[in-house]
């Protein structure tokens, strides 16, 4: 049995065999995805409900306020093809309300409501992801093709790659 935050910070290192199985994979045929493919498609992963139930020594080492995630999102958005529409979606728990930094921005869509599977399947297949402190969103930064932005400070690793931001 694994205890968590095992430390294994250089998950990265197997990525490439991890993306040859996962999207050579038969099961990518049944997936479903939301994403428009002529749009580039952001996706932004805010660690809400278990982290705002933790006491408050372990909030203060994972909580990133919106703030962050907008400033991320603004970087992000400078690094896609802008010839295209961006569509980005919110990927978190709570209501539209607690998200109002977002409002600005045209074509966001909050996927409060997702599975947990279909929201690590989407953060996958993401032109642009921005992560959160958790490994939920780091995984699917493993996976992914596109563009990775990674908050510093997480006990994840991360690689030396022109693909991944660290912020």
């Amino acid at each position: 049995e694994l205890e968590q935050d095992q430390f294994l910070a250089n998950q990265y290192e197997v990525m490439d065999a991890l993306k040859d199985k996962f999207y050579s994979s038969p099961s990518r045929q049944k997936d479903k995805i939301v994403f428009d493919s002529t749009k580039n498609n952001a996706a932004v992963h805010i660690r809400r409900g278990d982290i705002l139930a933790l006491d408050a020594i372990k909030q203060n080492i994972r909580f990133q306020d919106n703030l962050y995630f907008e400033k991320a999102l603004q970087l992000g958005l400078q690094t896609i093809d802008n010839k295209k529409d961006t569509h980005i979606y919110i990927f978190s728990q709570g209501k539209e309300e607690d998200f109002s930094e977002f409002e600005k921005y045209k074509n966001v869509k909050f996927c409060f409501d997702m599975s947990a599977m279909d929201s690590f399947l989407h953060m996958v297949m993401a032109d642009v992801l921005i992560t959160s402190k958790s490994s939920f969103s780091y995984k699917p930064a493993l996976l992914n093709r596109g563009i990775k932005i990674v908050p510093d400070g997480f006990w994840h690793g991360y690689p030396s790659l022109n693909d991944w931001i660290v912020l």
